[in-house]
């Protein structure tokens, strides 16, 4: 066998030199090196090097524990992936990043009134019927008002404002028989700013027969 050995090496060398890892090259290895056949004692000293072992054929049971230590692993080819959670310390804290955009702003405070009680008639004069007094300040301002009149001809009008361009809405009916009652909630809304403290009224008026029975006026400041 020690003769035949050098032989038998050349001639399995340029088998797996042509055919490399092929099942015909694979056959002619295992006829000169029959399985199990090639142990420890047949190897030299660093005889196995990394271009000779097949990739994944290597796992972690054939390695032995502590076998490896930090002078087997290459600078720069673990990731920190390649790490469990908390092994890794944690960096340097970074620089402060940039301040943001300012956001909306926030809803801060809310004015309402209310008043009602028994039917008041409308006429062609415009009469404020509810107000509140209001803070400096920028305001969603909401009103409402329930009014009510008889058929065909029921007009009403209504506005909000602070002085400045009022919100104006209109309730009518000219279809119903005559005599019939009508009601309606009429709503209105505008965005106002006072840049000194001020008042919220609702305004109402008809150019026919009206009334009116309940009133809200809100104010919710946006700035």
């Amino acid at each position: 066998m020690s003769n035949r050995l050098p032989t038998a090496l050349s001639v399995t060398a340029l088998v797996v030199a042509v055919l490399g890892w092929t099942p015909l090259g694979e056959a002619a290895r295992d006829a000169v090196f029959p399985p199990n056949s090639v142990g420890t004692t047949q190897l030299k000293l660093n005889a196995v090097t990394s271009p000779k072992i097949r990739n994944g054929s290597v796992q972690a049971i054939d390695v032995q524990k502590k076998a490896l230590t930090a002078a087997h692993i290459k600078p720069g080819s673990l990731l920190a992936s390649s790490f469990k959670a908390g092994q890794l310390p944690a960096g340097p804290k970074g620089d402060k990043g940039d301040k943001g955009d300012r956001g909306p702003a926030a809803l801060t405070e809310t004015h309402t009134r209310s008043t009602g009680g028994p039917t008041q008639a409308l006429t062609a004069t415009v009469t404020p019927i509810i107000s509140m007094p209001l803070p400096k300040g920028k305001y969603l301002l909401l009103g409402k008002v329930n009014v009510s009149g008889t058929e065909p001809t029921f007009t009403a009008f209504c506005s909000t404002d602070t002085g400045g361009s009022p919100d104006y809405a209109t309730a009518a009916a000219y279809s119903g028989p005559a005599g019939a009652n009508t009601t309606h909630a009429l709503s209105m809304h505008r965005v106002v700013e006072l840049s000194a403290a001020g008042t919220a009224v609702i305004r109402c008026w008809t150019p026919r027969t009206a009334a009116w029975s309940t009133a809200t006026i809100t104010a919710v400041q946006i700035g």
